[in-house]
């Protein structure tokens, strides 16, 4: 199968899961069929695409950083339900300034989005031009994750994936 038919059944397949209001059977097993068959059908005109689109392995790198950015949002949550809650570590808020080493602009967006989704954490600044980061965290243990995130060296992995892997 061609490259880009593959990323255009990738692609039908994702957005059916995202409109889809139930996961059983049924739904998936028609959202599979309607996939395959759109691909196949327009499958002469996904051809004329260019061949530089994102590799299919892409996105599944792509789902696992999402995956791993919902247990740093879980994690968070925790972590901040115990400042609030159990009230034993005082709220102490942290400036954090860091350079992540991001080579593009959607690299960039992508942690600082991440970033300030994550409870506890607000991205104030991103310098494009320097690539430094200023983020404000609730706690020390909050500040000291932001700059020793897992999900930067998957960005970065993220940012520079060609497919040959």
């Amino acid at each position: 199968m061609h490259k880009n038919r593959l990323s255009f059944f990738i692609l039908l397949f994702g957005f059916w899961l995202v409109l889809t209001q139930a996961f059983n059977a049924q739904h998936l097993l028609t959202g599979l069929i309607i996939s395959v068959f759109l691909a196949w059908f327009w499958g002469e005109s996904v051809q004329l695409l260019p061949e530089n689109l994102p590799h299919p392995k892409l996105y599944l790198k792509f789902l696992v950083y999402l995956f791993a950015l919902l247990g740093e949002i879980i994690s968070s949550n925790i972590q901040v339900a115990k400042i609030l809650l159990a009230g034993k570590t005082k709220i102490n808020p942290k400036f954090v300034v860091f350079q992540p080493n991001l080579a593009t602009r959607w690299g960039r967006i992508l942690l600082a989005n991440s970033i300030t989704i994550t409870p506890g954490t607000v991205t104030i600044d991103v310098n494009p031009d320097t690539d430094q980061f200023v983020v404000h965290a609730i706690s020390q243990d909050l500040a000291d994750s932001v700059h020793n995130s897992k999900l930067i060296k998957m960005i970065q992995e993220l940012e520079t994936y060609r497919g040959n892997k």
